[in-house]
């Protein structure tokens, strides 16, 4: 569910990266809404450029997301990563590419789809499990050439992020 990446995502960057978001509440992030795909994050890539307020990244929700909102932006003469940083959820098998670039928080997706089974057949078969019970999976930084730090933003300053849902 997309609000849930969106609270993920706001947690990750509170937790993760406190600097980033020195003086900015979480609450006051803009977030842009679509569907998981790379002409959504375009669009959603034209809403942030239309703002045209001071930004130095934006956060995927995922990767197909991140490279429509990179073409958008390359597009518009904005240069990733040194104009702005794009950064993702999810990975593409090494196979699908040759040169990777996109900084991801990579996500276990085995251990999310065992889990996933391992809770569907305890709730067939009837098996007790707490009720509440949260489980969570560690996600993996993978910093590549489309984050660097803002060359534009004068240190102490809040850096600006635009979560794309």
């Amino acid at each position: 569910d997309a609000l849930q990446v969106f609270y993920g995502i706001k947690f990750i960057l509170l937790v993760t990266l406190p600097e980033v978001l020195h003086g900015v509440a979480a609450r006051h992030l803009p977030v842009f809404d679509g569907d998981y795909s790379p002409e959504s994050g375009w669009n959603q890539a034209q809403a942030i450029l239309a703002r045209r307020g001071e930004f130095t990244a934006v956060f995927c929700a995922n990767n197909f997301i991140a490279y429509g909102a990179i073409r958008a932006f390359r597009e518009a003469g904005i240069r990733v990563p040194d104009d702005i940083s794009v950064v993702a959820f999810d990975d593409l098998p090494e196979e699908w590419s040759a040169d990777p670039f996109l900084t991801v928080a990579r996500q276990p997706a085995y251990e999310i789809g065992r889990t996933a089974a391992t809770l569907l057949l305890d709730r067939i078969t009837g098996t007790h499990r707490p009720k509440g019970e949260s489980i969570v999976l560690a996600s993996e930084l993978i910093i590549r050439r489309s984050s660097a730090p803002p060359h534009h933003v004068e240190a102490g300053q809040p850096r600006q992020f635009h979560p794309i849902a």
